[in-house]
């Protein structure tokens, strides 16, 4: 069967300008990138049918939430102190603060609730332990040793290091607990979409304004343009 259950209790979403074709630029290249996984996810959509099921989305492929919280807090394609690069973690920040209500995995959903409940961390902290709980909360239960490389918390105020993490690949035998992703020759982006997707529906059902805050995420460069 394939990953959908839907929670009901709605979520909140949350500097200096920028010039008009930078921003038109990186909005239009979010916007694709959006469009793209959206496209994506209908052709997965259609082999859903399939009698093995092997298309269909399950909880471990979400595994790239990880990244798309720490990528996205990190912003590797803005410059330190800027207005974009604010702006960019602000909405990271409000992804992560979703993710107790847009996440479809209900054990994760519990977890991740918890660590929002406890107020004493608040923005890159609060960025880290949900990311690490992304991973925890799923069947597989991922750790670092699953990957060829991990986009750590140290990662996002260290270049050096964030650009050893370009394009991770889940490795055996963790690579065979993966359902759509499992062939995939871009692991990363391939759960990034199978997590959009997943968030989507659950935004759907919750009313929450999702797109936005997914577009500027995007926008701080999560793929590394690497993957």
């Amino acid at each position: 069967m394939g990953l959908l259950t839907i929670s009901t209790r709605p979520v909140a979403a949350g500097g200096r300008k920028w010039s008009r074709s930078r921003l038109a630029l990186g909005l239009g290249s979010a916007v694709v990138l959006v469009a793209a996984g959206v496209a994506v996810v209908v052709v997965l959509a259609s082999r859903l049918s399939g009698d093995d099921g092997s298309a269909a989305i399950m909880a471990n492929d979400l595994w790239g939430l990880h990244d798309l919280l720490l990528v996205g807090f990190s912003a590797v394609f803005e410059a330190n102190s800027t207005g974009g690069k604010s702006a960019i973690q602000q909405a990271a920040l409000n992804l992560t603060q979703m993710l107790p209500t847009l996440h479809p995995v209900g054990k994760c959903r519990t977890a991740l609730s918890a660590i929002i409940a406890n107020r004493e961390l608040e923005g890159e902290s609060l960025v880290a332990e949900m990311a690490l709980a992304s991973w925890e909360c799923l069947p597989h239960q991922y750790t670092e040793g699953d990957f060829s490389a991990t986009f750590s918390p140290e990662c996002v105020s260290n270049v050096s290091l964030a650009k050893q993490a370009k394009n991770p690949k889940v490795l055996p035998p963790a690579n065979a607990q993966l359902s759509s992703c499992r062939h995939s020759g871009w692991d990363r982006t391939c759960s990034y979409w199978s997590a959009i997707h997943t968030l989507a529906l659950q935004a759907e059902a919750n009313s929450v304004e999702l797109l936005p805050v997914l577009v500027m995420v995007l926008w701080g460069g999560v793929t590394q343009c690497s993957g």
